[in-house]
């Protein structure tokens, strides 16, 4: 957990290149203090980001039933080649990265 911390911090690894949108700190640090305050009781009880990531992701993430109407929707429209057609079997605007 710790080495992940520091390399998002520092922007190595998987971070190299990234830039934080959510709470940039730079401009106001008081927009950074959730980030330190999730990340320092994640280090000190690692079982905590259950806690933080529980309830979020639930409030707007596709179910699978969701998803699968989203799929057969796609599916029923002819896929014209138009830019907003999607891949086949995806929702328009979405496009495979296989």
């Amino acid at each position: 957990m710790a080495r992940e911390l520091r390399d998002a911090a520092l922007g190595r690894g998987d971070y190299r290149g990234s830039a934080e949108e959510l709470t940039p700190g730079l401009g106001d640090p008081l927009a950074a203090l959730p980030v330190v305050v999730t990340a320092l009781a994640t280090l000190v009880r690692p079982a905590a980001w259950r806690h933080f990531a529980g309830g979020s992701v639930s409030s707007y993430a596709l179910t699978p039933a969701a998803w699968r109407e989203l799929a057969t929707r796609a599916a029923a429209r002819p896929d014209d080649g138009s830019p907003g057609a999607g891949a086949p079997g995806l929702p328009a605007g979405i496009v495979s990265r296989r």
